[in-house]
């Protein structure tokens, strides 16, 4: 409305105040810091940059300005219209603080999430080496177990065949004598 007013002045149909000029002045810069705001949203939203998160309030603030330095000067037939990109803003400004709180949120659970996934899989390394020496442990049991019966066989071994011999070789030497 302000430029179609300007536009109008400036083809001879209606007057060219300083407040005409003002309001063309002002509805031009609130559409550079709209413009603005969405590029550092974009950009918040690409990388979650904090600075062009502090970028976007900073802007935010400024357009919320240029808004009521807006409705200072304009007339009640247009007041309706400012109000309306006064409600905008604030719509834009919760959903854009609405997702700035669920993109922190999710990047927490994400934290949470990982750190309990690191926890799992520690405990879970831990639990690894921990089968692992028992399971050392007891092929070393095992093997001792082995080389005990293995000993012990053949101790055994070695007495049956003096055994054997004893009661072999009494009866063959008297065979012979005869």
């Amino acid at each position: 409305d302000m430029f179609s007013a300007l536009r109008e002045a400036m083809n001879g149909q209606g007057d060219m105040s300083a407040d005409t000029l003002t309001f063309a002045e002002n509805a031009a810069t609130l559409q550079r810091i709209l413009l603005a705001l969405r590029n550092r949203e974009f950009a918040y939203i690409q990388n979650a940059d904090e600075r062009r998160q502090a970028e976007w309030e900073s802007l935010m603030q400024g357009a919320e300005g240029e808004v009521s330095r807006l409705q200072a000067r304009i007339g009640e037939e247009h007041e309706d219209i400012l109000q309306a990109a006064q409600q905008a803003l604030a719509n834009y400004r919760a959903a854009f603080e609405h997702y700035s709180s669920s993109r922190s949120a999710n990047q927490r659970s994400a934290t949470h999430m990982q750190q309990l996934a690191d926890s799992v899989l520690q405990q879970a390394d831990q639990t690894l080496v921990e089968n692992r020496q028992w399971l050392e442990e007891q092929a070393g049991a095992v093997m001792r177990l082995l080389a005990v019966s293995a000993n012990m066989i053949l101790v055994l071994a070695l007495l049956a065949g003096w055994v054997i011999r004893q009661l072999i070789l009494p009866p063959l030497h008297q065979a012979l004598a005869l």
